[in-house]
């Protein structure tokens, strides 16, 4: 028997204000006000987090903050 399950997972670009991709930046994922994960850009500025809960969640990157929901 296989069994599977749906895991939630964020991911995304870090880009800086002039529009490039900004590596080594360490982004946060936030869930009932908790840190849940933590990640940091690659080279391409892009990041990837799997196996969060489902909900609404908050991605912070410095100052940064940007509700989501999974």
């Amino acid at each position: 028997m296989l069994c599977c399950k749906m895991v939630p997972s964020c991911g995304g670009t870090v880009l800086s204000t002039e529009g490039q991709p900004v590596s080594g930046m360490e982004v946060s994922i936030l869930h009932n006000e908790s840190t849940v994960a933590t990640t940091v850009s690659n080279e391409e500025g892009e990041f990837a987090v799997k196996g969060l809960r489902h909900g609404a969640h908050v991605i912070k990157v410095g100052s940064k903050q940007q509700p989501v929901r999974l």
